[in-house]
């Protein structure tokens, strides 16, 4: 029977797989990208506002983080107003005009977070240059003239606050640091999950790839668990330190466990709950995925 709660589940999944399409056409290239990733952008916008209209009848299901305005409401607008042009250079194979895209938002940012964003952009960038070129003044002049953003980011306006995460295995000897807006926080029942962390299940925060940077890692020890999925551990004492999976090749996964202080948000899921440990039992109200594939939306 189709109630508020399956509509948000399916809206919820729906989201996730258009957002994980518009990074595989980037990451491939798929020609025209800006037509096709503006494209996803507009189902993007469409299944917000759907979820606008389900919040209207049951407003319980709100996240928390969309019933307050985050403090960083307008540092979020700002920056992901500079990745998108940014990002618009490095398509084009520009990579000193996306450096220089990131160089002029940290003169106009205020929030330290944002500004540690961009600084990891830059840095990412000029290890692919090697540039070290000032800004051009010029160019960024005519950067500021340009149009907002359109409706893509709608959803990334609304999500949590950048934040930088610090962390590393129990030992010490990996250390991690993680800047950026998390993509999720979901809880993972599979038998993988399990075994690998003795468990009734793994809590991962997921990052962009590129926003992970480590420390230590000549202590690493690389497993692949699958033909898709890698793991990451200390070899000194065992911690699992990350894991990536091919089939999202632009995002990493870290436990929640190996984050220092806060999470940057609740979990907001539970996958692969058909596979879960038989002697656990789920007791909260967060949508449920299973099936086969483990993304299926299960009836709680």
């Amino acid at each position: 029977m189709a109630t508020p709660e399956s509509i948000h589940r399916l809206l919820s999944v729906a989201a996730t797989l258009l957002d994980h399409a518009a990074s595989e056409i980037r990451d491939a290239k798929l020609a025209p990208v800006r037509e096709n990733i503006e494209r996803v952008g507009e189902a993007l916008a469409e299944i917000s506002e759907l979820r606008q209209r389900v919040y209207e009848v049951a407003p319980e299901l709100m996240p928390e983080y969309l019933k307050q305005p985050s403090e960083h409401s307008e540092s979020n607008r700002l920056l992901t107003r500079y990745m998108f042009q940014a990002s618009e250079y490095e398509l084009a194979g520009d990579l000193e005009s996306a450096v220089e895209t990131f160089q002029e938002y940290i003169t106009l940012e205020e929030s330290a977070f944002h500004r540690d964003i961009a600084a990891g952009e830059i840095e990412r960038l000029r290890n692919a240059t090697g540039t070290t070129r000032p800004i051009n003044q010029a160019n960024a002049q005519r950067r500021r003239l340009r149009q907002p953003l359109g409706a893509f980011f709608t959803p990334l306006m609304k999500a949590p606050a950048p934040i930088v995460a610090t962390g590393g295995c129990f030992c010490g000897a990996v250390r991690f640091r993680c800047g950026g807006t998390p993509r999720s926080v979901v809880q993972c029942h599979c038998g993988q999950c399990r075994r690998l962390s003795g468990a009734a299940f793994t809590t991962w925060v997921s990052f962009a790839k590129e926003a992970l940077s480590l420390s230590g890692q000549a202590s690493l020890s690389v497993f692949q668990a699958t033909e898709n999925v890698t793991r990451h551990f200390c070899k000194v004492c065992g911690s699992h330190v990350y894991t990536s999976d091919a089939r999202f090749s632009n995002v990493v996964g870290v436990p929640a466990g190996a984050i220092e202080g806060e999470l940057p948000a609740k979990p907001s899921a539970h996958y692969f709950v058909s596979h879960k440990a038989a002697w656990h039992t789920i007791n909260d109200a967060l949508p449920q995925f299973g099936g086969e594939s483990g993304f299926e939306p299960q009836d709680a």
